[in-house]
């Protein structure tokens, strides 16, 4: 098992970043983009991007007494979402190789892409920053947009893995 991990850890690593990466997306703070309460916000809150990287949207009802709270716990959201997405885009790597090449049992590989998966996001998740933050004018709902940017997320997840 181990000598899987480590024959799979270099090809993750490249597929993973090969895929998070992208042309770059100019994101306006401009507020054209329709909420779920019929408001309009930043383009960032409906779509999180950032060209090359990997970006999530935290959002957390009002908080009228305590924002530093209502902050935390929005940015404990977007945590969430960005597990989600980096554990899946792993996952989908790993699923596609396996198919590609045979290599591996369909368990095998779910416990490598919950190792791998496991590592990268701890070591991704504190190389993370609050990129944007904006607070819904219609309710006061608090959305944080939280990035971890490539280059970082590439140098870390390379010392992770290999």
């Amino acid at each position: 098992m181990l000598r899987m991990y480590k024959l799979f850890s270099p090809l993750i690593l490249l597929l993973f970043f090969t895929a998070c990466g992208g042309h770059p997306v100019t994101q306006s703070d401009q507020e054209n983009c329709p909420l779920q309460n019929n408001s309009m916000g930043p383009q960032w809150a409906c779509e999180p991007y950032l060209a090359g990287g990997v970006a999530a949207v935290g959002v957390e009802p009002i908080d009228p007494h305590n924002k530093e709270a209502q902050t935390k716990r929005a940015t404990d959201n977007a945590h969430d979402a960005l597990k989600r997405q980096i554990h899946f885009k792993i996952n989908r790597i790993l699923k596609n190789f396996a198919q590609l090449t045979g290599i591996g049992s369909y368990n095998q590989m779910k416990s490598i892409s919950n190792e791998v998966s496991a590592k990268v996001i701890a070591s991704i998740l504190t190389q993370s920053v609050e990129a944007k933050l904006w607070d819904d004018p219609s309710n006061s709902d608090r959305y944080v947009l939280m990035a971890v940017n490539p280059t970082i997320s590439h140098d870390v997840t390379k010392k992770e893995i290999l």
